[in-house]
C-alpha cells in the first residue's frame, strides 16, 4: 500500500467517525432528523472516493428542503445543521484531493478568493458580534473550499466537470416540475399578490431558481450534446419559464434575461442585433397603437401588464430603496472594513431604525450586505472575483467558440450573471444555508476550471 492510499483509509476513518457522531447527535438531539440521512449518504460517498458530484447534489437538496413549505424540514436559519452538513461536506472534498494521484496548483483566481475569505474571516477581530461571525464565516468559509478545493480537484477531467454541471441541472426537478405539480393547490398562492409560491414559502425563493436557472437551461437546451438530456433540459426550461411568469419575481426576471441576452449577443451577434432593431420597432408601433385607441382598452392592457410588473411598487422597488438608503447609512460608519461579516441581520435592530411595519428585516442587496458587514473593500474584493470569473468564462469561449468546452463556459457565464445581478436586488450569494449561494461560487470554480483545460484551437478534443 503507497503513501498516498495509507494516508486515504486514514482519512476514511477518521470520516467514518465523523459521519457516526453527526449521526449520534442527530438521533439523540431529534432536532435534525435529515443529517442522517445526509451521514448515511456521506459514507457512502466517501467509500466509493470518486462520487463527489454525488455529495454535492445531497448538499443543495437539502439546502433546498430547508425552503419548502413542510414542518419536517428544519428551517435554514438553523446555522448548526448547516456546521454539521459543510463540515460533511469538506471532509468529503479532502477526501477527494489526497487520492487523486496529481494535484494541480492553483493559480491568480484562488489567490483573490483566499484574500477575500480571509477577509471575511478576520472580520471576527472588529466585528460587533464576534460570535456570530465566526459562526456564519467558518459556514461559508468551509462552503467556499468545498466549491474551489472541490472544483479544482475533482473537475480536472472535462467528464467529471461536466457531470458537476449536470447536478445543477438535476437538482431543479424537485424545484419546477414539483412546483407547478402543486399548483392547483390554493396554497401554492400566496404573497399578498396571488403570486406563485410553488413548494416554497415565499414567491421570491422560486424566483431565486429561475434567476439562475433560465440561462443555463436555455444554454444547455441548445447545446447538450445526450439526446437524452437536451429533451429533459428543454423540458425543464418551459417549466422554469412557466414559474418566472407566474412567481412575478422582477429581479430574477431582469438577471435571468441578461444572462439570456449575454450567451445570445457572444453566439449571434448580428442576429441579436437584428432581432433588437425589429423588436424596438414591434414595440413602439405597439405603443402607437394603443395610444390611439380608447381609455377603457389603455385601462385593460395596465392591468394585465400590473400583474406582472406591479406598477404601485416598481419604483421603490416593494420599498427596497428605503432600506438601500438606511444601510448605506449603516455602512459609512464603518465604511472600510464594516461590522463583521454576518451581521447584516442584526444592524437595523441595533441601530434602533424601525420602519412603519417595525424592524427592517433584511436589506434585500448582497452587495450592500456585504457594504455593512465588510465595508469597502470586502465589497471590492468580492466584485473583483466575481467580474475576474466571468472575463475568464467570456475569453474561454472566445478562445473555443464552436467546441464544447467554450460552449459550456458560456452557458456557466451565462448562468453566473444571472445569479450576480438577482444578487443586487436580493441577499442571495453571502447568506448562510440557502440552496443558491453554494451553486453560484461553484459555478464561478468551474468557470476558472474550464478555462484552465480549454484549448486554445477552434476545435475540442473527444
Amino acid at each position: 500500500m503507497s503513501f498516498i492510499e495509507r494516508r486515504f483509509e486514514l482519512l476514511v476513518g477518521l470520516s467514518i467517525a465523523a459521519t457516526s457522531a453527526a449521526m449520534g447527535w442527530a438521533v439523540a438531539t431529534g432536532e435534525s432528523k435529515p443529517l442522517v440521512l445526509t451521514a448515511l449518504f456521506t459514507l457512502h460517498v466517501l467509500l466509493r472516493r470518486w462520487r463527489f458530484q454525488d455529495f454535492y447534489l445531497l448538499a443543495i437538496s437539502i439546502s433546498a428542503l430547508g425552503q419548502w413549505r413542510l414542518g419536517f424540514v428544519v428551517d435554514e436559519a438553523d446555522v448548526r445543521k448547516w456546521h454539521a452538513l459543510f463540515a460533511m461536506a469538506g471532509v468529503s472534498a479532502m477526501t477527494v484531493i489526497v487520492w487523486l494521484p496529481e494535484k494541480p496548483w492553483p493559480g491568480r483566481y484562488h489567490l483573490l478568493v483566499g484574500s477575500f475569505l480571509g477577509l471575511c474571516v478576520w472580520s471576527i477581530d472588529w466585528s460587533i458580534q464576534p460570535v456570530q461571525s465566526f459562526q456564519k464565516a467558518g459556514v461559508f468559509g468551509v462552503a467556499i473550499c468545498v466549491a474551489w478545493i472541490g472544483a479544482w480537484a475533482h473537475a480536472g477531467r472535462f467528464e467529471r466537470l461536466r457531470a458537476l454541471v449536470d447536478v445543477h441541472v438535476d437538482w431543479l426537478w424537485a424545484v419546477f416540475p414539483l412546483s407547478l405539480l402543486v399548483a392547483p393547490l390554493g396554497s401554492s398562492w400566496g404573497g399578498g399578490l396571488s403570486r406563485f409560491r410553488g413548494v416554497f414559502s415565499n414567491p421570491n425563493s422560486l424566483g431565486f431558481f429561475c434567476g439562475a436557472a433560465l440561462p443555463l437551461l436555455f444554454a444547455l437546451s441548445l447545446t447538450e450534446p445526450r439526446p437524452m438530456r437536451r429533451r429533459f433540459t428543454r423540458f425543464l426550461l418551459v417549466c422554469a419559464v412557466l414559474c418566472a411568469l407566474l412567481c412575478g419575481s422582477r429581479g430574477a426576471l431582469v438577471g435571468a434575461m441578461i444572462g439570456i441576452g449575454l450567451y445570445a449577443a457572444c453566439r449571434w451577434p448580428m442576429r441579436v442585433f437584428q432581432l433588437s432593431m425589429v423588436g424596438g420597432l414591434i414595440l413602439s408601433t405597439v405603443a402607437l397603437v394603443v395610444a390611439s385607441l380608447g381609455h377603457e382598452f389603455q385601462d385593460v392592457m395596465v392591468a394585465v401588464l400590473d400583474k406582472q410588473v406591479r406598477f404601485d411598487t416598481l419604483w421603490t422597488l416593494s420599498n427596497r430603496t428605503l432600506i438601500w438608503a438606511v444601510a448605506i447609512a449603516i455602512g459609512q460608519n464603518r465604511h472600510w472594513l464594516g461590522h463583521g461579516f454576518g451581521v447584516g441581520d442584526n444592524l437595523f435592530g441595533l441601530y434602533g431604525l424601525d420602519s412603519k411595519r417595525g424592524p427592517l428585516p433584511a436589506v434585500h442587496s448582497s452587495y450592500l450586505e456585504a457594504y455593512m458587514n465588510i465595508g469597502l473593500i470586502g465589497t471590492s474584493l468580492m466584485v473583483l472575483v466575481i467580474a475576474a470569473c466571468l472575463f475568464a468564462g467570456i475569453r474561454c469561449y472566445l478562445r473555443d467558440r464552436h467546441g464544447t468546452h467554450g460552449l459550456l463556459a458560456l452557458a456557466l457565464t451565462a448562468s453566473a450573471t444571472g445569479t450576480a445581478l438577482h444578487g443586487a436586488v436580493e441577499t442571495t450569494l453571502l447568506s448562510v444555508g440557502n440552496p443558491w449561494s453554494l451553486p453560484f461560487w461553484m459555478t464561478l470554480a468551474l468557470i476558472v476550471r474550464l478555462s484552465g483545460m480549454t484549448p486554445k484551437s477552434g476545435v475540442a478534443p473527444p
